[in-house]
């Protein structure tokens, strides 16, 4: 009587596709998105009175996709982690990795196209169950940017270069491969850091569907259906890495490869975009530059800057003095001229100034290097705060001999 009078109670209005006692299991856990899109999808309903009669909930796939958003914890610390592991890889061979560091600007749609009861898939990595978008489709995308800037002879791509790094098959009249070259880059799976740790649910509203599908004809009054699906949210940021066999190319692409995908990537992120979608606005890239590259340009900043005081300051006269000490005595330590007094009080030590001694006479030269005493001289530098630049050593009469 009880099991008759469970088997009465009304349809569960949205529940999980797993035996009952594992729901409870379910509730509150932090599992990845993946899996909740997956195994744990929550979009199901009971459309009978028995266990094993299971329907779509068609009346609330937003709902159910918007469970699947939030990443947690867990799944942004995977995320975090293979990235961390990809840039650790990178500096072990930097010659051999091509590095770009991007984000999306506006939604951004991968592995749209795999089969998923909500009709619209999403690409998530198993088995950790994170976003996630495959080498593969990187190299397709960018294969189609290089094939455009070789056609118009830009950035040195050619055929030949797209065969070398891309790799290439011969067909047969059918168009079917009967032998192929393996490229020399090796893409690899890009793992989105998405912002906010939260997923974003889109809407596509197809009109006309009935006339479509050979159901009416066209009209403007027809009924246009919302279909949900899953996107990474604008301002996710994006690290593709690209890693060649450097063996595999001649000179000409060791020195260009990267500056080429570099320019592929422009040319995609300019014309096209990325993913899925790209048509009506979805996909679409900035590049940022890579912690690698911002270093660089903080240092050659730095430098320029240094560079542009001293000449100010030179121009300007200020801060820079010149001084001639005479009646001082010089002597060489290793590469370094140490200048004293008389009484052997150290008065300046020049690092690295041997090409001035060694610009002394050579009977001076002689002298010294025979009695291992300084030699006495009027010595020119400039001074500029704490630091003594040596210009030259005069050596005073009747010291050879």
């Amino acid at each position: 009587m009880a099991k008759e009078k469970e088997q009465e109670k009304e349809p569960i209005t949205r529940c999980y596709a797993v035996p009952d006692y594992l729901t409870p299991l379910l509730a509150g856990q932090d599992i990845p998105p993946g899996h909740r899109f997956g195994l744990y999808f929550k979009g199901w309903q009971r459309s009978g009175t028995t266990k094993d009669d299971w329907a779509l909930n068609k009346e609330q796939k937003s709902e159910a996709l918007k469970d699947v958003t939030q990443l947690g914890n867990t799944a942004a610390e995977l995320s975090k982690n293979l990235l961390k592991r990809q840039s650790t890889l990178k500096g072990q061979m930097p010659e051999q990795v091509f590095h770009l560091h991007a984000k999306n600007t506006s939604p951004f749609i991968t592995g749209m196209g795999n089969e998923h009861p909500v009709e619209n898939g999403f690409a998530f990595l198993p088995p950790y169950g994170v976003p996630y978008l495959a080498g593969s489709g990187i190299k397709g995308m960018l294969l189609r940017a290089a094939k455009y800037l070789a056609f118009n002879q830009r950035d040195n791509w050619s055929d030949a270069a797209i065969n070398v790094l891309f790799g290439s098959a011969d067909m047969d009249e059918a168009g079917n491969p009967i032998k192929g070259q393996q490229g020399a880059l090796r893409f690899w799976d890009c793992f989105p850091q998405v912002a906010n740790s939260q997923l974003a649910v889109e809407i596509m509203t197809p009109h006309n569907g009935d006339y479509l599908q050979g159901d009416s004809t066209p009209h403007t009054s027809g009924q246009p259906v919302p279909i949900p699906f899953l996107a990474i949210p604008p301002e996710s940021a994006f690290d593709f890495f690209i890693q060649a066999d450097l063996a595999r190319l001649d000179q000409a692409l060791k020195s260009h490869w990267q500056t080429m995908l570099k320019a592929a990537f422009t040319t995609l992120f300019e014309f096209v975009g990325m993913g899925a979608k790209t048509a009506v606005g979805y996909g679409q890239m900035q590049k940022l530059q890579t912690p690698e590259e911002v270093q660089q340009e903080r240092k050659l900043k730095e430098e320029e800057e240094s560079r542009q005081r001293e000449a100010r300051l030179e121009q300007e006269g200020y801060g820079k003095e010149k001084i001639d000490e005479q009646g001082v005595y010089a002597r060489l330590e290793g590469s370094a001229i140490c200048i004293q007094d008389k009484n052997t009080k150290l008065i300046a030590t020049f690092h690295n100034a041997k090409t001035i001694w060694d610009s002394l006479p050579d009977d001076i030269l002689a002298t010294y290097k025979k009695k291992k005493k300084p030699i006495k001289v009027t010595a020119s530098y400039v001074q500029q705060g704490n630091n003594k630049t040596l210009t030259s050593l005069t050596p005073e009469p009747d010291q050879a001999g």
